[in-house]
Parts: structure tokens; sequence; C-alpha cells
């Protein structure tokens, strides 16, 4: 049995997609228009391909000049954090930045308040002040929505276990600690057995899956952070499906559950 805070279908298909996509005219052939560069987590998934969408519409709808670039994985935070360092020297009108890593880039951003550049989060938040506002899921309880999902499936008693994209990004920390920590507040009979995390990757996503339900063969669910499909189609290829199983496919958590935040400071 399989939940999942969020979940990404046929990335494969989005991941030959370019990982820079810019309007035609740059910045300095374009002094109308504002400058507004959009920093990603990456390209692989097909959320992704979703926010460029939304930015590209959004840029022709505010008439401003973006580029959306990401690391080839959302392992490569120091490819991010270059990135956001290119940027930067580029003097934009504002930085829209979705951080790999919750502290890596906290030097750099504050160098962009120092020299007034804006810095909006989106998606995954970093553990400052800095940004003017973060626009991003309540993780943690989308998360804590699912363990009690999770719970109400398998009879509220067994072996569980996480498969969760990262452990760096606010995403991945607070949907793990979101599951973690409702599920011992609320399900004391529901044991934890392991987390492990793909780092964004479907094959590894994949490989750890098997390896959880090789190394403890009692296990009656798994909560995956995202990747959620990759899951089920690993356990459709070697199980028969039973009917908790497909109970929770047709009721997996979505990835908007959590009711969606702003924090301006």
């Amino acid at each position: 049995m399989v939940l999942a805070a969020c979940g990404s279908k046929n990335s494969d298909d989005n991941a030959a997609t370019s990982a820079s996509a810019t309007n035609s005219n740059s910045s300095s052939t374009s002094k109308a228009k504002l400058y507004i560069p959009v920093i990603s987590k990456g390209f692989q998934h097909q959320f992704w391909q979703a926010v460029k969408k939304g930015t590209e519409k959004a840029a022709t709808e505010f008439n401003v000049e973006v580029t959306f670039e990401g690391p080839d994985t959302e392992a490569q935070v120091d490819k991010q954090i270059e990135m956001l360092q290119t940027e930067l020297d580029k003097k934009p009108a504002a930085i829209a930045f979705a951080a790999l890593d919750s502290k890596a880039a906290i030097p750099l951003l504050q160098k962009a308040k120092d020299e007034g550049i804006p810095i909006v989060g989106f998606d995954s938040g970093v553990d400052s002040d800095i940004p003017v506002t973060t626009a991003a899921t309540d993780n943690a309880k989308a998360a804590g929505y699912a363990a009690d999902k999770m719970a109400e499936l398998i009879g509220d008693t067994g072996e569980v276990a996480l498969v969760v994209h990262d452990q760096t990004s606010r995403t991945g920390i607070d949907r793990r600690d979101g599951f973690v920590n409702e599920m011992k507040a609320k399900h004391p009979n529901v044991k934890i057995v392991e987390i492990q995390y793909g780092g964004g990757d479907q094959l590894k996503s994949t490989d750890l899956t098997k390896a959880l339900i090789q190394a403890h063969p009692n296990i009656k669910g798994i909560f995956g952070s995202r990747l959620v499909e990759i899951i089920f189609h690993y356990l459709e290829a070697h199980s028969s499906e039973t009917d908790t199983t497909r109970e929770s496919r047709e009721n997996h958590v979505p990835s908007d559950t959590g009711r969606r935040r702003r924090r301006s400071t």
C-alpha cells in the first residue's frame, strides 16, 4: 500500500526538455522590461514543466522578461548555487527561487537583499526570512494527512516505511517530519521501520522500494513524498495488487492536499 504527498507521471518524457528556457530578448536588449530569473529545482518532473508554463504565461501577462532554469538533477545543490550567483551578477529586478537546500543558498540570498534584489521563494523555502514571500504547499499538514490515511488503510497497526525525495529541501524535510510526527502522535501501533531517500531520481526510488519490500516482508505501506507512480508501477509489475493497494492508489494524497500558503515578511 502506497501513499504520497506529491507525485509525477511520465516525467521521463518531460526530462528531454532543455534545462533552460528563455524569452527571445535578453535583459540588455529590452530595457523596457523588468528581468526576473526563475531558478527551479530541476526539469526532470512533470511538475516543473507545469511551473515553467506558468512562468511563461505570467511573463506575457505582466510584460516582463524571464528565464527559467534548474540543475539536471535535484541532487546538484552546487549547480543551483552557481545559477543563483550567475543571476545575481546580472542585477535582476527580482529572483524567484526554489531551494534544493534550505541552508546552502542563504549567503547569496543575503547578498541579494543587501543589493536590494527581492527574493520570492516557491515550492521549497529556506531557513531564513530573507525571501519577501514564499508560495508553497503546507507540506507538513499534507504529510500528516497522508499518515492518518495510511493508518486507516492498514487497520491502524503494522509496519510502514518512507521513500523521501531528499533530506535537504524544505519540501523533503517537512513531508518526512509531518508524516513521522503525525504517525507517532496518533498511531502508536504503526511502526516506521525505515526511511530512505531517492534524491529525486526515479530509478533509485524504484530500487529503494524493491529493497524495502525485500527487507521487510511484513510491511503494509510505503509513503512516497514524490514519485508515487514509480512505486505503483513496481508493485504492479512484481506482485498482484491487493484491495488495500488498489484503494490507496485511488485515494492517494494529491500534491495540493496541504492548504496553499503564502508567507510574507
